[in-house]
């Protein structure tokens, strides 16, 4: 089985100006050749003035040497005080004619009065006694062609226009406009006339410019849509390609045509080879060694690759085969057992080699089956998760994302927090009105202590022991104080071993759980300054504690020293006496101190309570400001996360749950009832007013207003209410001013193929099964097209695809042609499955007699493959103004 397949349009150093002997140059074709393969040079054009009479020897040994010459001829016009000069490039053959030394000598130069003759004898008009060859050497320089003319020609023939431009000498720049000087203007744009501008426009295919440092360079490009080159101009061995142009095209004439359609795209002046891959980013080949594949090698392109061919013809078979080669473990055609069986028997017998040389299997890649992304598309939810899995794989984002998690974690134990102490304080406050209903009516109580007060001071007049007013009172006080210090002191008693216990109190908790996520360096910088402060806080609190108790101590003895004192006073003796043996006024004023032991108990409680509805309304206000919180810590990560990467935005945005709320409800609420109603019948509007609304919500529950569901009770109800964040994030995509909700289908994939594309880090290959699925053929030209021509620069990308756009318009490097053998359509060894690779400019007519792969060339495979294939090549010929020459 013979190969035919290579990888394509690659870069090469192109030097398409150089002189020999036959002109005015020093060197022989063999010492041109020679330098070129020195200097890595891949392509030369071989340029004498005026004559062709070294073109068939310096072809035929740069062929022995790989090097690629191109024929070439210099002309001087009659533009210019120093005459403007053009050169001529030309292909091997145009139709039958062969364009040979005699070819361009009979069909070029003759018709334009160049022949060697002609200039012979006009050297010899300056030069009587010279040699023909030196009289040819001074009348090249005396003879001038018609730019226009000269032209035409060159057109004629196929071949392609090269004019001196920019700051070159000869250029076109030198034709006058005003004043004398050989360049009399600044800039090239100053220096356009009518007649340049109609040449530039017209004639003239290619810009020669004379340095890479020219700064006209970019004018020719974006004002004329010229590829711009640089070269040697070589006129000596040791200047060829000191001066080269770096294209990308098949090293043939016809891969230079490739430079006036893609100006941009395939040439580039530079001293390194531009859109340079990692070598282990880059599919070298893959190898088949199969019954129904044969031994084919599939060399592949650093830039974009297209698998075409005919229905069942193989096309996503090899790429599923590259995709298995690599990381991808999925299915291919998930609803096709047969078919991933088939797949795995034939990529058993595969290989895969990189451009690092490598032939590791499992290196990644980004594969995308046919559907793949419109199944993304077509669900809502899928989407959500892929572009929160795209911003998540960002570092910076992704710690966004871990920040905001331990937020609303927090938020939620702060919530919880605050509804415990909420509802403790509530418990706390419903004890004290119990208490305060059972021990009586505050009223009564007070009325009774008047009444028995009453009774004391009547049964006072009848005593024999008397006690004055005066001494009575200082008694009572006496007697306040005495009892005052029992109590305090039986307070005190029963808290010093509190005060034991709390010596073992851990004053700082253990925090080695919460130092697990950081590094080993900073965990241990951490853990030994706590440990050190834990210590020295534990003997701080030790010393409190001990001083605490010292000083309980203390107030015990001078309570009980106080007692003494009391109990020595005369005063209080005699009081004493005197209620002793008045027993019924004792009697009384036990009762009476009940009693008003009751109406000071009241008034503590009642300031208690009052003590207690402060705290719940500032618990409670904690409580709403942390549910309000939940939608601040959302709109935070919104700004956040925002992306953004050319014209694609991926907005994300807090948005109201109504179904956690519905579910609230439906969980909850008997829904028996109007003010359930009002709950169900609930529409968002505003963070606000839900705040406002939860705060209703709230009171009406822990208030007993609702009719709950069987097991459920205000405090569960309430603390669920308040413990939900009732916002989830959604997250848009902007792009062309359309958010994805809004597009079109075929438009919602293309977006997302981006969104997976362009917002990761990855640059290994991209594989996708028919990108251009459901999109219409503006939109594949428009957005797809422009899309694969930026990406391709950066990555390595294996298409299959039926579009002849995503061909030929996004100047695909290498197109892969599949074939299954047929009675019409045969392989080579009538194998199953044929692939043959190469660059669309790799162009012949069709032999029949031949296997159908390699019967015609690439691009003719292209036009009858892709329906409209032929329309897409001169789309992309005439984008800039050029007839298919």
């Amino acid at each position: 089985m013979e190969s035919f397949n290579y990888g394509g349009s690659t870069w090469g150093n192109w030097d398409l100006h150089i002189h020999s002997d036959a002109s005015d140059g020093k060197q022989t074709p063999q010492q041109i050749v020679d330098e070129a393969v020195n200097k890595g040079i891949s392509v030369i054009a071989l340029t004498d003035h005026h004559t062709v009479s070294n073109i068939d020897e310096i072809k035929k040994y740069a062929a022995s040497k790989n090097i690629v010459v191109i024929s070439g001829i210099e002309f001087r016009t009659e533009y210019g005080a120093k005459s403007v000069h053009m050169i001529g490039l030309f292909p091997e053959k145009y139709g039958n004619i062969t364009l040979d030394q005699k070819g361009m000598e009979e069909l070029i130069l003759s018709p334009l009065r160049l022949s060697r003759t002609a200039i012979v004898a006009k050297g010899k008009e300056e030069k009587p006694g010279a040699t023909d060859d030196e009289a040819f050497k001074i009348g090249m320089f005396k003879v001038q062609v018609n730019f226009k003319e000269a032209a035409d020609l060159i057109h004629q023939y196929g071949g392609l226009v090269s004019v001196h431009a920019g700051n070159k000498t000869n250029s076109i720049e030198e034709m006058k406009h005003d004043g004398k000087g050989t360049s009399n203007v600044k800039d090239v744009v100053d220096s356009l006339g009518t007649v340049k501008e109609k040449l530039l426009k017209d004639y003239i295919d290619i810009c020669e410019i004379g340095s890479a440092s020219d700064r006209n360079a970019k004018f020719y490009v974006e004002t004329y849509s010229k590829p711009v080159i640089a070269a040697s101009d070589a006129h000596k061995t040791a200047d060829v390609g000191k001066l080269f142009t770096w294209i990308k095209a098949d090293k043939t004439f016809d891969g230079l045509r490739q430079i006036i359609y893609e100006p941009e795209l395939r040439v580039k002046i530079q001293e390194n080879e531009p859109e340079i891959k990692s070598k282990y980013q880059v599919i070298e080949n893959i190898s088949f060694k199969h019954a129904d594949f044969g031994n084919q090698e599939i060399p592949f392109n650093p830039g974009l690759n297209t698998i075409i061919g005919g229905r069942s013809s193989g096309k996503s078979i090899l790429l599923g085969c590259i995709a298995k080669l690599a990381d991808y473990t999925g299915k291919v055609k998930g609803d096709n057992e047969d078919y991933e069986t088939y797949l795995e028997d034939v990529t058993a017998s595969m290989s895969i080699q990189w451009a690092d040389g490598s032939t590791e299997r499992g290196r990644k890649v980004e594969y995308f089956p046919q559907s793949y992304i419109n199944g993304l598309a077509a669900k809502a939810e899928n989407t959500a998760k892929l572009i929160e899995n795209i911003l998540k794989g960002d570092s910076t984002r992704r710690n966004c994302y871990e920040n905001f998690e331990r937020n609303l974690s927090k938020n939620n134990m702060e919530i919880a927090s605050a509804l415990e102490s909420y509802f403790t304080l509530r418990g706390a406050k419903k004890d004290l009105e119990d208490q305060l209903q059972s021990v009586g009516d505050p009223v009564g109580i007070e009325s009774e202590i008047s009444r028995l007060q009453k009774e004391v001071d009547e049964l006072k007049t009848k005593l024999t022991i008397k006690l004055s007013d005066e001494d009575e009172a200082q008694y009572i006080l006496l007697k306040e104080e005495f009892e005052k210090r029992q109590n305090h002191i039986t307070l005190l008693k029963s808290a010093l071993p509190q005060l034991s216990e709390l010596a073992n109190l851990q004053v700082l908790k253990d925090i080695s759980a919460d130092l697990i996520s950081l590094p080993s360096d900073v965990n241990q910088r951490i853990t030994a300054s706590y440990d050190e402060l834990r210590r020295e806080t534990g003997e701080k609190w030790l010393e409190i504690i001990k001083q605490v108790k010292d000083e309980t101590s203390n107030h015990i003895l001078d309570d009980e020293n106080k007692i003494k004192e009391i109990e020595s006073n005369s005063l209080y003796k005699k009081g004493e006496a005197f209620y002793k043996e008045n027993a019924a006024v004792e009697e009384l004023n036990k009762r009476l101190d009940v009693e008003k032991k009751k109406a000071e108990g009241i008034k503590e409680k009642l300031e208690k309570c009052k003590e207690y509805d402060e705290k719940i309304i500032t618990a409670r206000n904690v409580i709403m400001d942390k549910h309000a919180s939940f939608y601040s810590i959302m709109t935070t990560i919104s700004e956040q996360v925002l992306m953004e990467k050319d014209d694609v935005s991926i907005v994300p945005l807090p948005q109201f749950a109504s179904e956690k709320f519905s579910s609230f409800v439906d969980n909850n609420f008997n829904k028996r009832g109007q003010k359930v109603q009002t709950l169900s019948e609930f529409v968002w509007q505003d963070a606000t007013r839900f705040n406002e609304f939860i705060e209703s919500i709230f009171d009406d529950i822990v208030n007993g207003r609702y009719t709950l569901k069987g097991s459920r009770n205000e405090k569960q109800v309430a603390s669920e209410l308040v413990s939900t964040n009732y916002y989830k994030l959604i997250y848009d995509v902007k792009y062309q001013g359309d958010t994805l909700s809004s597009m079109s289908e075929g438009k919602k994939a293309f977006v997302i193929l981006r969104l997976i594309l362009d917002f990761d880090e990855n640059e290994c290959p991209i594989l996708i099964d028919q990108p251009e699925d459901d999109l219409d053929n503006r939109a594949i030209y428009n957005d797809l097209v422009t899309y694969i021509r930026a990406k391709k620069a950066q990555r390595q990308m294996i298409l299959v695809t039926h579009n002849p756009n995503v061909v030929v318009a996004a100047d695909s490097e290498e197109v892969i042609i599949s074939n299954q053998d047929g009675i019409n359509s045969k392989n080579q060894d009538n194998i199953k499955f044929e692939y043959r690779s190469g660059a669309m400019e790799n162009t012949y007519e069709k032999d029949k007699t031949k296997p159908v792969l390699i019967s015609q060339g690439i691009r003719e495979h292209v036009c009858d493959l892709l329906e409209g294939g032929d329309i897409a090549f001169k789309q992309r010929e005439n984008k800039y103004g050029f007839s298919i020459k």
